[in-house]
């Protein structure tokens, strides 16, 4: 049997419930991907492996917070399923929420200022508050998203001088209204574009319990959708652009343009249906590997830990950020072979990670009728 039980305890962040093996693995997935991006320089260097190491960097862009952010709309939309969750205040939900805002302020004011956990509550309170009615609304919320961006766009550009020549937002810790931009307008991830990603985890976890018939022609749609958008950047040219000088067709993450969000949307879709997929009966096996599950059930541990040491250390070093690839690479492959090691051991004995454990105990069960 499998070293640790399918229904050990937290969902996504802490969520709480039944474990789900596939959203586990994308979680798990999206994960490491997160860790090679904040790792390995997106700028290449001098040499092949600099060049081709920026270059999947390039190609990441945007795809591991798409897929985490996705993944929690799943996991609520499973969640809100559940026997003994019923409409109403979900106590549970919202010291959840407020838990991971206040640790996502916390980075944002000391070592991470572009940290994705504040954006995250704000998506589980949002999308909790629809999860449970069906695909239906949570697919006019994801389109209306999309549809909206271009004039969210245009409106954050009134307020260029938000953002400082890092890229550094200047209400990350401010308490006027340049915070209130900063979380829903031109901040790192602002919901006003990218509630669509939660939102459309809703609609995925509806065809992520569909038959493998389904499940395939999502996964080829999304895969093909995506293929052909990094055609389109490769054929222009234009890929490495600065964002303000961005044709409508390059993708740009704030504010999320309509680009970002189809060709990011089409890569989760394919991530998401593909892993579902090969769980039902793909063509090699009918279980997903171990060590994304485990990754999976610990990346709120994850990514606080790998902030507060390795990034930390590096920084130090490199106060600009500027290490050469090698270094960042190398980084990578020793955190994550130490996060695959060390997960296993955990969830096998205690089912999630650290802080995932400790935010279920801190929200409680669910909520009961």
């Amino acid at each position: 049997g499998p070293p640790f039980a399918e229904e050990s305890a937290g969902l996504s962040a802490g969520l709480g419930g039944p474990r789900v093996s596939h959203l586990d693995a994308v979680r798990g997935a999206a994960l490491i991907g997160m860790l090679y991006m904040h790792f390995v320089p997106t700028e290449a260097g001098s040499g092949l492996l600099a060049a081709a190491s920026s270059a999947f960097a390039r190609f990441l862009y945007g795809k591991s917070a798409a897929l985490f952010m996705t993944v929690l709309g799943a996991a609520l939309a499973l969640r809100a399923r559940r026997p003994g969750v019923v409409p109403g205040f979900d106590r549970a939900l919202w010291i959840r929420a407020a838990a991971l805002y206040g640790a996502g302020h916390l980075l944002a004011a000391t070592i991470w200022p572009t940290e994705v956990l504040r954006a995250a509550a704000l998506a589980m309170l949002v999308v909790g508050a629809f999860a449970g009615r069906g695909p239906r609304v949570a697919g006019m919320v994801a389109t209306l998203a999309v549809v909206c961006s271009p004039f969210v766009v245009r409106y954050a550009a009134r307020f260029a001088g938000d953002l400082s020549d890092d890229g550094t937002h200047a209400g990350r810790v401010a308490y006027d209204a340049s915070l209130l931009r900063c979380l829903f307008l031109n901040g790192p991830y602002p919901l006003a574009g990218w509630i669509a990603f939660p939102a459309f985890g809703v609609v995925l976890a509806g065809v992520a319990t569909g038959g493998r018939r389904t499940l395939e022609r999502t996964f080829f749609l999304g895969l093909g959708a995506a293929l052909a958008g990094h055609v389109v950047l490769a054929a222009t040219g234009l890929a490495d652009v600065e964002d303000g000088a961005a044709p409508w067709w390059i993708p740009v993450w704030t504010p999320a343009n309509p680009a970002f969000l189809v060709l990011n949307g089409a890569f989760v879709a394919a991530a998401v249906a593909g892993v579902r997929w090969f769980v039902v009966g793909g063509p090699r096996t009918s279980s997903t590997p171990l060590a994304l599950r485990a990754l999976g059930r610990s990346t709120l541990s994850h990514y606080v830990l790998h902030l507060l040491v390795p990034y930390a250390i590096l920084k130090r070093f490199y106060p600009d950020e500027d290490w050469p690839a090698t270094v960042g690479l190398s980084a990578f492959a020793l955190y994550l072979a130490f996060a695959v090691a060390v997960s296993r051991r955990w969830c096998a004995r205690f089912g999630s990670g650290p802080l995932e454990r400790l935010l279920s105990r801190l929200a409680g069960p669910y909520r009961s009728p």
